[in-house]
């Protein structure tokens, strides 16, 4: 029986798991040939190995899975939908394409609406720009649906329309559709304005409104701003998703 045990003891520490095993095992005495014991530490043995051989099939299996499939679970855009509006020559235009091209584009006023997507810090944002002339602000409500954040650009030089914008910025925020929406004020032609970010939210009553709101004064020309009004957005997005 002492030779058995021996052999018993010898096959194990050719295992990576014996000092494992042997941890869990120490109550069985290795120095006492009886039957009883050998036959316990066999169970334990295969009890043991069954244990160990169910582990490496689940590693084996979590390395099968391609490193692209874990990379995209980390590291895929997500979608967000924007609607963009404001006044007519409020800058929605030319703030639309210095994200997606980081130039400034030529633009004539917008009958209808431009569409891009812009990437940003892992979140593919789908702009709608629509056409802020007074007949197509009846149009705006067709947009609405889906649309996760709210780009209102207004511009902060022109204070003889900053009522006006008031208005239309009071329709989209009582429609049902935008309940949910993130509301992101761009005071856009902040660098030749004469008001300041307190008269804005004071003047557009943003105190009143019932949802996540944010103000970033930005200059659409030279890009000042426009991506720290993304920033606001992607970590309101990300609060939703958590």
């Amino acid at each position: 029986m002492k030779n058995i045990v021996n052999f018993l003891i010898k096959i194990l520490y050719k295992s990576d798991e014996f000092c494992q095993i042997f941890n869990q095992i120490k109550y069985i005495n290795f120095l006492q040939g009886k039957k009883e014991k050998i036959q316990s530490l066999k169970r334990f043995i295969t009890i043991e190995n069954k244990s160990i051989n169910q582990q490496k099939q689940k590693n084996q299996n979590i390395m099968g899975i391609p490193l692209s499939t874990i990379f995209e679970s980390w590291f895929s855009k997500k979608e967000m939908r924007i609607l963009m509006v404001g006044l007519d020559a409020a800058g929605k235009t030319t703030i639309l394409y210095k994200l997606k091209l980081g130039e400034v584009v030529s633009s004539v006023p917008t009958i209808g609406f431009n569409v891009e997507k812009v990437e940003y810090k892992n979140i593919s944002f789908t702009v709608w720009d629509i056409g802020g002339q007074d007949k197509l602000r009846l149009l705006w409500r067709h947009y609405f649906t889906g649309s996760q954040g709210i780009i209102f650009v207004i511009d902060s030089s022109d204070k003889e329309r900053i009522n006006v914008a008031k208005e239309e910025l009071g329709r989209l925020m009582s429609d049902d559709e935008l309940r949910d929406a993130s509301l992101l004020i761009l005071a856009n032609k902040f660098d030749i304005s004469q008001v300041t970010v307190d008269e804005l939210i004071s003047k557009l009553e943003l105190q009143s409104l019932r949802r996540e709101w944010y103000v970033q004064t930005t200059c659409a020309i030279t890009g000042d701003g426009l991506y720290q009004g993304l920033d606001w957005l992607s970590k309101q997005f990300k609060k939703r998703k958590n």
